[in-house]
């Protein structure tokens, strides 16, 4: 009798505690279901083949991308080498511009190979005094002017050298001023000759476009050759130039 009553109390005490027990169970599994959610949204899964192949598609399409582009500046040119004169004589900087067009090849990535053509005008300036007269001498020349370099990208941001070949063309112009006289003539082939030197640049670019970008930047070219030798005057030119461009990427 009295284990019949310890029993029947015994179960009773466990069917009181059994719906309780159960809420304590959902509520942890709730609370652990939960964290594994939270977590799961916070950080996405790694597969490491996938995450293999997203790699080698960026590298692939950073490589092997053509890009046409036309470019154009506007600067100054200062003449270097040796000018004649009796010791009061000065070189003076004046302007200079060029337009073409260039061929770029991404082979490496953030890495681009250049070549460029383009019509660059620049003028030289000297200040001097003969027969006690200011005189100024003004040239005026004209290049078809070749480029190879390379450039390297870091986010918008480009640095580029390379170096330059320039080819006479046109005609050339001897402009001086003695005094309130003014004379303008030609200069002569003989004295007339090509350029070749080096050229350094920065600058940002930005992409407009899925396959067009435009840039602006900074440029110095500077020739190691004569281009112009008349009378005692033995100059070449050194330029600073403002650049912008627009280029047009395919990739392959």
């Amino acid at each position: 009798m009295y284990s019949k009553i310890l029993i029947d109390k015994r179960v009773g005490s466990m069917e009181y505690r059994s719906p309780f027990s159960v809420v304590l169970i959902t509520m942890g599994l709730l609370s652990f279901v939960g964290a594994q959610a939270a977590g799961i949204e916070g950080e996405a899964p790694t597969v490491p083949h996938i995450e293999a192949e997203k790699q080698a598609g960026r590298s692939d399409t950073a490589r092997g991308t053509f890009g046409l582009g036309l470019t154009a500046s506007f600067g100054g040119t200062y003449p270097s080498g040796t000018v004649a004169g009796t010791g009061d004589q000065k070189r003076r900087i004046d302007t200079a511009y060029s337009a073409g067009a260039r061929l770029a090849y991404q082979a490496w990535e953030n890495s681009t190979l250049l070549c460029g053509v383009e019509y660059a005008r620049k003028t030289l300036a000297i200040e001097r005094t003969y027969m006690g007269l200011p005189s100024t001498t003004t040239l005026e020349l004209s290049f078809i002017q070749l480029s190879a370099g390379y450039r390297r990208c870091a986010g918008m941001l480009y640095g580029e050298a390379g170096l330059l070949y320039a080819l006479k063309t046109g005609t050339w112009t001897d402009r001086r001023e003695l005094g309130s006289t003014v004379t303008t003539s030609h200069i002569d082939k003989k004295s007339a000759h090509n350029e070749a030197g080096v050229f350094l640049g920065a600058g940002l670019t930005h992409s407009v476009w899925t396959v067009v970008s435009l840039e602006a930047g900074l440029r110095a070219e500077i020739s190691f050759i004569n281009a112009c030798t008349l009378g005692g005057d033995r100059l070449r030119t050194n330029s600073l130039l403002l650049t912008a461009g627009a280029t047009y990427s395919i990739s392959l």
